[in-house]
């Protein structure tokens, strides 16, 4: 099982009418940042929304970024599935590994689009 999750979306953990979004409204603070919470090293997007709309359709401002883990939360995560981490330095390098293998997944394709091209065939063939 992988432990980097960049599709995870923030915006989907969110009910709008969790009391703290009134009381946030309360105190004057009107926007929120919200990041997926976990000890992988990638956890998913993170999301600007305004609190005080009805629902995440109209809250949803934009995506903000990416929540990394590398620091000590990784070593205190329990009943882990996956590879474990147990340093930033092994954390990076499961990151780097991840990146390398999805360029050299997009440098086949980009091969294979080329062969498709040459051959006049379309590229579902090839990858069938």
């Amino acid at each position: 099982m992988n432990n980097i999750f960049p599709l995870i979306n923030s915006l989907h953990s969110i009910y709008m009418d969790y009391i703290s979004f009134v009381e946030s409204i309360g105190n004057d603070v009107l926007y929120s940042v919200i990041l997926p919470g976990s000890g992988n090293i990638i956890g998913g997007k993170s999301v600007l929304i305004g609190n005080f709309e009805s629902n995440i359709e109209k809250a949803f401002i934009k995506a903000v970024g990416m929540k990394l883990a590398l620091g000590c939360n990784l070593r205190i995560t329990n009943d882990w599935k996956c590879e474990r981490p147990s340093t930033r330095i092994v954390s990076i390098a499961i990151l780097r590994d991840c990146l390398l293998k999805d360029v050299k997944t997009q440098n086949c394709l980009i091969r294979l689009k080329r062969i498709s091209m040459m051959l006049t065939l379309p590229l579902k063939f090839l990858l069938n």
